[in-house]
């Protein structure tokens, strides 16, 4: 941006000044710029006026500018600086690098030129500045502190501590001051009045203070020590950085095994002092090896060893084997337990383990020592590790598990052989082979009935337990006292164990009850068509009160245990009354039905040939044909036994029509009616 003003612009002034052509006077300033002091980022200004003869050429302004006190000049152009560099009146948006920058205006014309008076431009800031200077002065010492900004005034703002030079910042601290105070510089120009501070402390002559914090540690770990001086500078030293290390705030970090000095040097405005302590770096101690036998006796001793002292022998479970503090383990129970060498020190603790079984002889055989031909029976022995073995393999035999098996009825040897550290041991037992033994014979009732008890027995084989298959349908007792609950059949059972085996015989008890009776079926049917009776549970017999007006012509026990009665009524109008009677051991019972016919005409019977079902019996698909002198549709109706309708649709007569019917097994009525007569049939579904 910068240009020097050289000779050449000169000899440009001065040819316009002496030019033969010019019509007007060499301009004159008349008034001259001004110095300005402005706050940065605001515009500053400049003004020039200047006066010529009226003439043909125009008088122009232009601006010079010298950023080292007028040693040089640059022509001004229009930037983000300027504005208005070929006007009367140059403008300025300061900045602090404009700060003491000197400016001329030109008035010229083709005649010539007139350069004006210099203007400085002064730029303050809102800051001032950063102070300078040390932060620890003794009782009756000076220090001197400075700013970045200039034109300031210093002041200490507790007077009881110290004072302070405003104009050079020499500060001198009172022979009886002692603590914190702050130095303040204090700058005020066109911005405004700011305020810069620094605290500093007013020392006194100081003593060493000792290192406090632990003296162990081990590598990898760290410690903190601390001292008393604080208020002052510092530095912490470590004199083996390869035993430990220490950071600035006392941290101490151990590297490797030894001893090493750490120092503690504080210093303030008055002197300076140094503490010392000795800290020691430990390492994890090694765990050794444990040798020995891995085997004792229970109520016998051995000795282990171990390849490091200083440690502490432990015994993982006492209850079955103690250690002194020799390495001697004793025996207490059979069984496997860890013998370990714990050793410790500040790092941690080491611990090395050996595994010792403690070892049995044979004990007493255990379990039931007899058993059927052709069972099992397991023997036990609390000491493990042992064989299993049997005198006379033509009477029983045994696996590894002592597991005997029935061969022959006799008398054999049950052996169970132990080698071990306690040498080798033999436990034996009479083992006895027998043949399974019989159940007898139930003798009592087949039945009882509901609420009532009878009595069974065992005569061939006392002495058995008894039991009910459903608790809440009979009970029994001990002594074989059955108690009837709920209706229906159940199992006692009735086991027998000796020696050799257990055997279990069933029996079947029926719990009954007097019957209760129901009877369903249509309450009004037409005359001449036979229809079914339903009655629950099967096995009575049906009877009616009036056979001149109906009869019963079969009677049918079948599907689900359900008694049929196919019943007729030949008289319009009438009823008649059919019973149905059932007894059983527990007792009599009977429940009557009325049946009534509907009056008027009489329909066609079912089976004289105007209705024809095939097949029948059938499964489900069947043909219909209503063979009839009418001619159309025949709405065709399908019950069930209880009069209930399962199927209804329209068909044409005299016609052949295939029909699936999808219902359950058991028997259906047809009826079809069409032409004011009505024609029916019945039908049995087996699936």
């Amino acid at each position: 941006m910068k240009r020097s003003f050289y000779l050449s612009n000169l000899l440009f002034f001065c040819a316009i000044l002496f030019s033969v052509a010019a019509n007007a006077a060499v301009p004159t300033v008349r008034t001259q710029p001004q110095n300005d002091t402005v706050c940065a980022g605001t515009v500053a200004k400049f003004f020039i006026s200047a006066t010529d003869t009226p003439g043909t050429d125009p008088m122009t302004y232009s601006w010079l500018v010298s950023s080292n006190a007028g040693a040089t000049w640059d022509t001004v152009r229009d930037t983000t600086f300027y504005a208005g560099a070929g006007t009367d009146t140059l403008k300025v948006t300061s900045r602090l690098m404009l700060n003491g920058y000197w400016y001329k205006g030109v008035a010229h014309n083709s005649s010539g030129l007139d350069i004006s008076n210099s203007a400085e431009l002064k730029v303050d800031t809102s800051f001032a500045g950063a102070i300078s200077g040390q932060d620890y002065v003794c009782r009756s010492g000076t220090a001197t502190f400075t700013s970045s900004m200039s034109g300031g005034t210093w002041s200490s703002s507790d007077l009881s501590l110290a004072s302070i030079n405003s104009t050079t910042g020499l500060l001198t601290a009172t022979a009886l001051g002692f603590g914190y105070d702050t130095v303040k510089y204090t700058v005020t120009n066109v911005c405004g009045t700011y305020v810069s501070w620094k605290v500093i402390h007013i020392d006194s002559a100081i003593t060493a203070q000792p290192i406090v914090g632990p003296t162990v540690t081990c590598v990898g770990h760290y410690i903190t020590l601390t001292n008393a001086n604080t208020i002052g500078a510092h530095v912490w030293s470590s004199s083996l950085t390869g035993v430990a290390t220490v950071s600035s705030t006392g941290m101490v970090v151990g590297t490797g095994w030894g001893n090493t000095v750490i120092g503690y040097s504080f210093s303030n405005g008055c002197n300076s002092v140094s503490s010392f302590i000795t800290v020691h770096v430990d390492t994890t101690l090694a765990a050794g090896t444990i040798s020995g036998p891995s085997n004792v006796c229970r109520g016998s001793w051995m000795h282990l060893s171990e390849t490091v002292s200083g440690g502490v022998w432990i015994s993982s479970n006492t209850a079955l084997a103690v250690v002194d503090g020799s390495g001697n383990v004793t025996g207490v129970n059979q069984g496997v337990v860890t013998i370990s060498y714990y050793s410790s020190n500040g790092c941690g603790a080491s611990i090395a383990t050996h595994s010792v079984t403690v070892d049995a002889p044979a004990s007493i055989i255990y379990g039931i020592d007899s058993v059927g031909i052709g069972l099992t029976r397991t023997l036990y022995d609390t000491t493990i590790g042992g064989v299993w073995s049997v005198g006379d393999t033509s009477i029983a035999t045994v696996d590894s598990m002592g597991v005997f098996t029935g061969v022959a009825a006799g008398v054999t040897t049950a052996s169970y052989s132990v080698t071990n550290s306690c040498g080798t041991t033999v436990a034996t037992v009479p083992f006895y082979v027998g043949s399974l033994p019989t159940g007898g014979a139930i003798v009592g009732a087949d039945s009882v009935c509901l609420g009532d008890s009878i009595n069974l027995t065992n005569p061939t084989a006392p002495g058995g337990i008894w039991a009910s298959a459903v608790d809440t349908q009979a009970s029994i007792t001990s002594g074989g006292k059955v108690k009837g609950l709920m209706y229906g059949a159940v199992n006692i059972s009735y086991t027998y164990t000796n020696g050799f085996g257990t055997t279990t015989i069933v029996k079947t008890i029926f719990v009954n009850q007097p019957p209760t009776i129901t009877i369903t079926g249509p309450s009004v049917i037409n005359i001449g068509v036979n229809y079914f009776l339903r009655a629950v549970p099967w096995g009575g017999v049906w009877t009616q009160s009036n056979s001149t007006v109906g009869s019963i012509l079969a009677q049918l026990d079948s599907f689900s245990l359900v008694s049929y009665a196919s019943i007729i009524i030949n008289v319009p109008g009438t009823a008649d009354v059919f019973t149905y009677s059932l007894h059983n051991t527990c007792g009599n019972r009977s429940a009557t039905f009325t049946a009534r016919s509907s009056a008027g005409v009489a329909n066609v019977a079912g089976n004289d040939g105007k209705l024809m079902i095939a097949p029948n019996p059938a499964s489900g698909q069947i043909t219909l044909n209503v063979e009839t002198a009418a001619t159309g549709n025949a709405a065709v109706t399908i019950t069930n036994v209880v009069g209930e309708k399962v199927k209804e649709f329209i068909m044409p007569v005299n016609k052949n029509y295939d029909l699936n019917l999808d219902v359950p097994s058991g028997l259906y009525f047809i009826n079809a009616t069409t032409g004011g007569e009505s024609y029916s049939g019945k039908i049995i579904i087996n699936r």
